[in-house]
């Protein structure tokens, strides 16, 4: 509901519905709206996350792995509603405290995620990038965050192939990766 509509167009009693609860079940479990809120968020982060990690985890090629969790990322070739969510919700943020921790922590989860596949690159001599692993995912992610945020945002100018291109060059360029399979 809060994909569809924005946070501000949802109500407990709809949200009871939907649920197939009685509008006083919600709030004995949940007396705030805040605290719905903040238990919906932990839980789509939770979600999310673990559907990056299975997304690259069949993958052995770092290459693949990376393409991979780049699609997990974008809105169109994952599961949209997810990302879209994580939008509305992450503006909470900047009025509460739990709410900025947990973008904090996906942010941290997600930049171990692009390290690690990183660091596996490096292993077998696939990757050999300028910058450490973390400068890398961090150049990465914030690319892809960004790009997400346009998509999810119905930019006309962007499709999800472009937006694959461009994290495949950009990784390619920091990754120095000539040979780049997806």
């Amino acid at each position: 509901m809060i994909s569809d509509r924005g946070i501000q167009g949802v109500r407990v009693r709809e949200i009871a519905a939907k649920a197939g609860l009685s509008p006083a079940a919600v709030l004995y479990h949940y007396p705030e709206n805040g605290d719905l809120l903040l238990a919906v968020h932990q839980a789509v982060v939770e979600d999310y996350l673990d559907l990056r990690h299975s997304a690259q985890q069949a993958h052995a090629d770092p290459r693949v792995r990376l393409t991979s969790v780049f699609r997990s990322g974008l809105p169109s070739l994952t599961e949209s509603k997810a990302i879209r969510l994580l939008f509305e919700l992450h503006g909470l943020a900047r009025q509460d405290a739990a709410h900025a921790e947990l973008m904090t922590l996906l942010w941290q989860r997600e930049i171990a995620l692009y390290e690690e596949i990183i660091t596996a690159g490096q292993e077998v001599d696939l990757f050999a990038p300028a910058q450490g692993a973390h400068e890398v995912a961090t150049a990465l992610l914030g690319l892809e965050d960004g790009l997400a945020l346009h998509l999810t945002s119905d930019n006309r100018a962007l499709s999800d192939a472009t937006c694959l291109n461009i994290l495949h060059y950009a990784a390619a360029e920091l990754l120095r990766c000539s040979r780049w399979d997806s």
